[in-house]
């Protein structure tokens, strides 16, 4: 009986649930049935294979289980009336959520019954023991949730598999460690897998899209990672985005509430440098980001239409975007202050006769051997710039070395009654005030050392952008606008409208000014390129 109510016999159902991650023995899913099934007839009822609810391969933590949810509508449809468990922890391991469905939601509707725990949740005595036991089983779940989550953080920090899969590019070494799949030490090439994954950070780096690398691979007929014939262009940017090809390990812990949104609750994430057998460069994988972080700017409709400088064409006069449009037979380009807000006078100006324009003084500020000369002159900058840091630091330091010395001398000479009290006190305190000077100063000098050594120019993303530009010409109007946008900010572009009948030049003068983008670009003299 529960809740003074006689269960009908027909109306028993059975629970059973099994977590690999428990590792439990002697509890499998057979065994609970089997035992559920016997408990079921010593208390003459009738065991019905088509209510036994099984949820394998699902944790405790929470109630967000298929056979459990299918079991709870069941119930509140009053087609059970009972249900009966293992264990009380094969339900839930959260006191919580047993709490929620045993006296709350099933309260007068259904009982709880487990073949391994005598309890009554009608009495008082019932509902502690109830309590008690929920509370052990929870305790337990914490327990080997810690367990678990410290043998996978030290064989992460091991750079060993914590008990995931392999990520694309390499395969189980020995110990559980990682190795890449398909690479030769004796020559140094890379084939198979391996040699995909570096394909794609090679061809990113040169100038190529999350999309036409996709494509590319598609095409070629590789295999993605799970074996389809068509490649993602999710799969890349995953690719793309993973610092364990640069040797990085990433070992993390997600906890999320399922509900009608996915929401997370809590992250930690274990780095391991130097765990893993990089596949490029940590210099490679940071200019990668950059370039992610950069193009994530840029809209993903501006790099696929017919118009090259879209995105980062302003009207000089109004400040406004210049947008394409297309009549006819023509491109143009019309600033969105005269297109749509009616206030500007820009004319319109014809897209092939503009893009060649600011293609050709692109081209003249900048060729592949120009920014060759830029990566020599930066690299030699920065080595200059260290080493006067470095020699300004050690003359502080000397300094303040000879002022430590001159307190000791100053405590030997007092000590040897050479000074007077009044004569030392005072030579001290000024031998102190300027430690405490000098002690500034090797400060800021040691931070200023600091921050040239982590310079942010990036040399290797200048040399890259320096053999995109050596083959300018051949690349496809999807990469040649990528590459604007890689290395141009804004272009300013004003020509008034003209009042000449239709089918007249308009002689007025068209003005296009380039801003190019100071964290990539540098002139000879070190100044901002305008």
């Amino acid at each position: 009986m529960f809740g003074g109510t006689k269960i009908d016999p027909k109306k028993v159902a059975v629970y059973v649930r099994w977590s690999t991650d428990e590792q439990e023995n002697g509890t499998t899913l057979e065994v609970q049935t089997e035992s559920c099934q016997y408990f079921i007839k010593s208390q003459g009822w009738e065991f019905n294979p088509d209510l036994v609810y099984v949820d394998d391969g699902y944790s405790g933590g929470n109630t967000e289980r298929p056979a459990l949810t299918k079991l709870r509508k069941a119930i509140v449809a009053g087609e059970i009336q009972a249900v009966v468990v293992y264990k009380l922890d094969r339900l839930s391991r959260r006191v919580v959520d047993c709490v929620k469905l045993v006296r709350e939601e099933w309260y007068g509707r259904c009982g709880l019954f487990s073949t391994a725990e005598r309890f009554d949740t009608d009495s008082p005595v019932g509902k502690m023991i109830f309590n008690i036991l929920i509370s052990f089983a929870e305790f337990e779940r914490d327990v080997i949730r810690d367990r678990t989550q410290s043998g996978k953080k030290k064989r992460a920090s091991q750079g060993r598999n914590a008990g995931h899969k392999y990520i694309y590019g390499y395969r189980r070494g020995q110990d559980g460690g990682y190795e890449l799949d398909g690479y030769d030490p004796a020559t140094g090439s890379f084939s198979g897998a391996a040699a995909v994954a570096r394909r794609i950070f090679t061809d990113y780096l040169s100038g190529a899209s999350t999309v036409q690398i996709a494509n590319g691979l598609t095409s070629d007929g590789i295999p993605s990672p799970l074996g389809a014939r068509n490649w993602r262009t999710s799969t890349v940017a995953r690719i793309l985005d993973n610092p364990s090809y640069s040797g990085t390990y990433r070992y993390g812990i997600s906890q999320w509430r399922i509900g009608e949104k996915r929401k997370l609750l809590d992250e930690v994430t274990y780095e391991v440098d130097g765990a893993i057998p990089p596949l490029i460069s940590p210099e490679e994988f940071e200019r990668v980001r950059r370039l992610r972080d950069d193009r994530a700017k840029i809209n993903p409709r501006q790099l696929g239409s017919l118009y090259l400088i879209s995105g980062i064409a302003k009207c000089a006069r109004c400040g406004q975007p210049l947008c394409g449009k297309k009549g006819s037979d023509k491109r143009y380009y019309s600033c969105l202050g005269r297109l749509a807000l009616k206030f500007c006078d820009c004319a319109l100006i014809g897209a092939p006769m503009l893009e060649e324009i600011v293609l050709e003084q692109v081209k003249q500020r900048f060729s592949g051997e120009s920014m060759r000369e830029q990566v020599r002159m930066i690299e030699e900058q920065i080595r200059t710039d260290i080493a006067a840091k470095e020699y300004a630091l050690k003359a502080l330091e000397e300094e303040m070395s000879a002022l430590e010395k001159r307190l000791i001398k100053l405590e030997d000479d007092y000590f040897r009654g050479d000074l007077e009290g009044k004569t030392y006190g005072r030579l001290m305190e000024r031998v102190d005030a300027e430690k405490g000077r000098i002690g500034e100063q090797v400060e800021v000098a040691r931070r200023a050392l600091s921050e040239a050594k982590a310079s942010t120019v990036d040399v290797g993303h200048l040399q890259a952008l320096a053999d995109r530009l050596d083959v300018w010409d051949s690349l496809p109007p999807e990469s040649l606008k990528q590459l604007l946008h890689d290395v141009v900010d804004t272009v300013l572009v004003y020509q008034e409208k003209s009042h000449a009948p239709k089918g007249v030049k308009n002689p007025n003068e068209l003005s296009v000014k380039i801003a190019f983008r100071t964290d990539v670009l540098v002139t000879t003299s070190g100044k901002e390129a305008s």
